[in-house]
């Protein structure tokens, strides 16, 4: 179960999700397919080192956007929020924040969060947060 600080939306819901979750019907399905597919128990062993994924679901369970972030970097060790993406006819509805504050609530609390932002819409809602432990 995910600690889900935000509260109560009526148009969408945070859940627990998986890799293939966030990559089915991107752009980035067929690599995820074969990654997941060349190499068994790949997302278990993800998962075993403390890494995420959330996504937001509408009441009929319509994916709306996703965030990917891990406990522990498997090259560095370190938390990081790694990739976050909402659905552009569902964007400025509170759902990237909603997100990202959660992906927060799970990570440790003593401890810098590295990421690197890569849209402007990103950095904007870095910036409003604005979480000390957020570094980039």
């Amino acid at each position: 179960m995910i600690n889900n600080p935000t509260p109560q939306n009526p148009e969408f819901q945070i859940i627990e999700g998986n890799h293939s979750d966030i990559y089915r019907g991107g752009s980035f399905e067929e690599v995820a397919k074969m990654l997941f597919e060349s190499m068994p128990g790949f997302e278990e062993k993800l998962k075993a080192g403390g890494d995420h994924v959330n996504i937001a679901v509408d009441d009929q369970g319509k994916k709306l956007g996703w965030i990917h972030y891990v406990e522990h970097d498997l090259l560095d060790g370190k938390p990081w929020l790694k990739t976050m993406e909402v659905d552009e006819n569902h964007r400025r509805r509170g759902i990237g924040e909603a997100l990202l504050r959660c992906a927060l609530a799970n990570l440790p609390s003593d401890s810098p969060i590295y990421t690197m932002p890569i849209s402007p819409g990103a950095v904007r809602l870095l910036k409003k947060i604005d979480d000390p432990r957020v570094k980039w």
